[in-house]
C-alpha cells in the first residue's frame, strides 16, 4: 500500500522471510482485512492466488517465476512453501515479489 505521503507500508503481508534451511518461504498474512464483500481475507486465500499464479494455464506473465514454489501449506495466518523447485536466483526474485506484496 502507499500512503497519501508515498510512503509504502505493510498490506496484505505483515511479514515474509526464508525457512531455516532457505530453500522454503512463509509469508504472514494480516488479520481484519476484508474482500469487497466484506468475507474474510485469509492465508488459504493467498496460498491459493500464488499456486494459481504458477500454472501455466492462468496466463499470468510471471508464471515461470511462481511456478517454482510448489508445497504451500497454510497455518492459522502463515503460509508456508517447504519445497522450493529451483536456483537460488529464482528464490531472490521470488523474494523480491514477495517483498511488494509486504510493502
Amino acid at each position: 500500500m502507499q500512503n497519501p505521503d508515498l510512503i509504502f507500508s505493510p498490506g496484505l503481508l505483515t511479514g515474509w522471510g526464508w525457512n531455516d534451511d532457505r530453500i522454503g518461504i512463509w509469508m504472514d498474512v494480516r488479520e481484519g482485512v476484508t474482500w469487497h464483500d466484506v468475507s474474510a481475507f485469509t492465508a488459504e486465500d493467498v496460498a491459493w492466488s500464488l499456486q494459481r499464479a504458477g500454472d501455466p494455464a492462468s496466463g499470468n506473465p510471471i508464471q515461470f517465476l511462481w511456478s517454482k514454489v510448489t508445497d504451500y501449506k497454510v497455518s492459522g495466518n502463515r503460509v508456508t512453501a517447504n519445497k522450493f523447485a529451483g536456483t537460488i536466483h529464482c528464490a531472490v526474485k521470488i523474494g523480491f515479489a514477495a517483498h511488494f506484496l509486504s510493502a
